[in-house]
């Protein structure tokens, strides 16, 4: 009976310790998951910060290059009125 009494008290004690075990690779888990969360969502918000950083340069380069393109097409304009000049007077008198 003594002999069957400490198999009990044993198991129970076993038991305990393994639910408590249990227990915290359960919290270390979900911390570990959590962590992996909150890294993916800080990439995902830095990457779309850069991604419209990005944007933004791209169509202030694009406003610029428009811009330095009408600039050059004026520029061309008036080298060539200038250059025709002498045969628009002969044209107009």
């Amino acid at each position: 009976m003594k002999y069957t009494q400490e198999n009990l008290t044993r198991s129970q004690q076993e038991r305990e310790v393994s639910a408590r075990l249990r227990g915290a690779v359960d919290a270390c888990i979900r911390a570990c998951a959590n962590e992996m969360w909150a890294q993916h969502n800080a990439a995902n918000n830095a990457l779309s910060a850069r991604v419209k950083q990005l944007e933004g340069a791209k169509e202030g380069l694009d406003a610029h290059l428009n811009r330095v393109g009408y600039l050059q097409f004026v520029s061309h304009l008036f080298s060539t009125i200038l250059t025709n000049s002498d045969a628009l007077k002969t044209a107009v008198s």
